[in-house]
């Protein structure tokens, strides 16, 4: 009795703790999560299980409408946990649509027999620092064949280039672009000159006029294992 009065009594510290910094920090929950964090009375953990909740929701169904197409319901194959693990945890944070696709069809396609896709550490880190601008460079650059090469007429796909067709700003693209080099998922090709001797890092060469973009082994790979089709 004593030892179930002495957990009880630590409990509730705890508790009390937790409810005393859920009402001093309620206002930096309610700048940051709005209506939300009233919902759930200022409680953030319960928030962002229900947000978490939500996403998963919406990839399950993404993965099993992939499922039923390739008519492979009841044949999946499991993913071993130490992949499994990071994947639905890091899948779950992900509420804008398009990743969420990414997300799916990668556990689609590691769950498929007739795929043999061995699922990688690099795809999960890759996919949790991917923003929805670097998924829509990604996709273009997938689909530009031969013209994504300096040397082909009319080829080589440069900032200009991306803010025309995609209808960005030149800065937003400048980010990405060099977040998908950090990930490893790009490559850039410019004409060595006078004016850029010795300024061979990708953050020089991003802005420059003449640097074209486009994606790199790793990045075909990371789109060939989230495909959705």
């Amino acid at each position: 009795m004593k030892e179930e009065a002495e957990a009880a009594k630590e409990i509730a510290i705890v508790t009390g703790k937790a409810i005393d910094a859920s009402v001093k920090l309620g206002g930096i929950f309610r700048l940051i999560f709005g209506d939300a964090a009233i919902e759930f009375g200022g409680a953030v953990k319960d928030w962002a299980t229900y947000f978490r909740y939500k996403n998963l929701l919406k990839i399950q169904d993404k993965v099993f409408k992939l499922h039923k197409k390739r008519n492979i319901e009841g044949k999946t194959i499991l993913i071993p946990p130490r992949y499994a693990i990071p994947l639905i945890q890091n899948a779950s944070q992900e509420d804008n649509d398009d990743i969420q696709s990414l997300w799916a069809g990668l556990v689609a396609n590691s769950t498929d027999p007739d795929k043999k896709l061995n699922v990688k550490k690099i795809y999960i880190e890759i996919l949790s620092s991917l923003e929805p601008i670097d998924v829509q460079i990604m996709l273009y650059f997938s689909k530009q064949g031969w013209l994504l090469f300096r040397e082909v007429p009319g080829g080589g796909i440069t900032i200009e280039k991306l803010s025309s067709e995609l209808n960005l700003s030149e800065d937003d693209i400048v980010i990405s672009l060099q977040n998908l080099h950090r990930l490893g998922c790009l490559v850039a090709d410019f004409e060595p000159n006078m004016s850029n001797i010795g300024k061979s890092s990708f953050g020089t060469l991003v802005k420059s006029e003449k640097t074209s973009f486009r994606l790199s082994p790793l990045g075909y790979s990371l789109l060939e294992a989230c495909e959705c089709n």
